[in-house]
């Protein structure tokens, strides 16, 4: 649960960002660039308050990670980076 916060904290200081950039595009087409490219799926969606929908993108070998907010079928890339901890189901951080 902790980690699910930790994403949302990440969102909440880094959607002016990506806005700014305009790193926006569709998404099925951006799903398959990072699942292409970088070998990340999606892990987890989350609905967000305004009805947006949160994405988070992993590939647990590289441990490299992007974040996406989708209005629809646009999604925008909010953050990547490396690093990302798989934490299984129960197991308190």
């Amino acid at each position: 649960m902790k980690f699910l916060a930790v994403a949302a904290f990440a969102v909440l200081f880094s959607v002016g960002a990506a806005q700014a950039q305009q790193n926006c595009g569709p998404m099925a087409a951006m799903a398959q660039h990072f699942a292409d490219n970088y070998g990340e799926r999606i892990i987890y969606t989350a609905i967000m308050q305004d009805s947006k929908k949160m994405i988070f993108l992993a590939n647990d070998q590289t441990q490299s990670w992007t974040l996406v907010i989708a209005d629809g079928a646009i999604g925008c890339i909010v953050a990547t980076g490396n690093g990302v901890n798989m934490v299984p189901t129960g197991v308190s951080l």
